[in-house]
């Protein structure tokens, strides 16, 4: 019997874990300017910049989300299949009530198994003690029953552990793109302000004269 399995690993972005500790709130934008030694248009420049950075991570971590939430049910799935066919193979059937009646000879049972869009043809399949697994990339191996529940168990748990993570990383990036808007807010407000006053002073001194 052939059933898909996708693998999954914790692959992270070096670049994305740099920006953790980048975007804080800026309670004093003059000071941050006179920190930095910038120019208020360098540090536009620079806040917009973040505020991209976050935006295409986040957009890299939804897409991620929905790869994982699309094949947690397959994975599960598959896992039931292993399941089904070891309980088959020891001859345990729901429908035999006389337990003298089981035997130790594995039955062959019919399904039905897809061909095409809501296409179907009928088998009958004998559990053997084997299944192939896509692992991808054009790669498929054989396993014992016993060996493809641990691995599937155990890229189950993987999924769903790294579905934890990047849910976690939303998080964090929305804070941080809520935080990079409000820079850029107060930023902009200060650019405003100073040049109201700029131009304030220049109309005294056009008086004066």
């Amino acid at each position: 019997m052939y059933v898909s399995l996708t693998t999954y690993g914790r692959c992270y972005s070096h670049h994305f874990y740099s920006l953790r500790t980048i975007a804080t709130i800026q309670e004093d934008v003059p000071q941050f300017l006179k920190k930095s030694n910038t120019s208020i248009e360098v540090a536009f420049q620079y806040l917009n910049e973040l505020l991209q950075k976050y935006r295409f991570m986040e957009k890299h971590m939804q897409t991620n989300k929905a790869r994982l939430l699309e094949k947690l049910p397959e994975i599960r799935q598959t896992l039931n299949m292993i399941l089904f066919l070891q309980k088959k193979q020891k001859g345990d059937d729901e429908d035999e009530d006389d337990e003298d009646e089981k035997t130790s000879e594995p039955k062959a049972f019919k399904t039905n198994f897809p061909l095409a869009d809501s296409v179907y043809g009928k088998a009958s399949v004998k559990p053997t003690g084997t299944v192939h697994l896509w692992l991808g990339a054009s790669i498929m191996l054989e396993y014992t029953y016993a060996e493809a529940r641990a691995l599937l168990e155990k890229n189950l748990a993987n999924a769903q552990e790294r579905l934890k993570e990047v849910e976690s990383d939303l998080l964090f990036l929305r804070d941080q793109i809520t935080t990079s808007e409000v820079n850029i807010a107060r930023t902009f407000n200060h650019d405003v302000m100073m040049r109201k006053k700029k131009d304030s002073g220049g109309g005294k001194t056009a008086k004066k004269k």
